[in-house]
């Protein structure tokens, strides 16, 4: 089991997987947490989304990115996707602050449910035909996780790795808004 404490005695060790794994997994110094946002430490808005709670979380959210840019690699610029990126962590943010109980967050499923639903609404503005199932599918899933949590596979959601359910709606709100706004700014 994934534990916070030998990240830090590895760290402390000084071995460099022990630095990186505190780092660039645990997250600990760049975690979203409102107590230290509180405390003036703003860069956890952003850092928060890129560092993840265990090497698993992290090879999901790989996984997750994969199937992101296998589907919609192509449909916006670089521009937008950078935009799409910045634009679904302010939601993320601003919505975990204000109208949520979270206090603590990382990963970057948030905003890879941002990109999904920004592709998905691209799609079905498009009149792609395959779109319609994917976003049924889309739409099934965060229904099944409102009702009973996380998708049962391994790993999902345990008390090792807790998901942070608002952190999917507010990404899905994100990209749909940022896809709106992008197909009428390029019509």
């Amino acid at each position: 089991a994934h534990s916070r404490r030998g990240c830090a005695d590895a760290a402390a060790n000084g071995t460099l997987a022990g630095r990186v794994r505190t780092v660039v997994i645990d997250g600990s110094a760049f975690a979203w947490r409102n107590d230290a946002l509180a405390s003036g430490e703003y860069w956890r808005l952003v850092t928060g989304h890129f560092v993840h709670y265990s090497l698993a979380h992290a090879v999901l959210n790989l996984l997750g990115a994969a199937l992101v840019f296998a589907l919609y690699r192509r449909r916006f610029s670089s521009i937008g996707w950078l935009t799409l990126i910045a634009w679904s962590i302010v939601v993320i943010d601003v919505g975990l602050l204000f109208a949520t109980d979270v206090v603590w967050y990382v990963g970057a499923s948030g905003v890879l449910h941002a990109a999904m639903a920004a592709g998905i609404l691209d799609d079905l503005l498009r009149r792609e035909r395959y779109a319609w199932p994917i976003a049924i599918l889309g739409a099934t899933k965060l229904g099944y996780e409102l009702r009973f949590g996380a998708l049962p596979w391994p790993g999902a959601a345990t008390s090792e790795m807790p998901v942070i359910y608002a952190a999917h709606f507010l990404g899905v709100a994100a990209g749909l808004t940022w896809s709106s706004w992008w197909h009428v700014r390029h019509r």
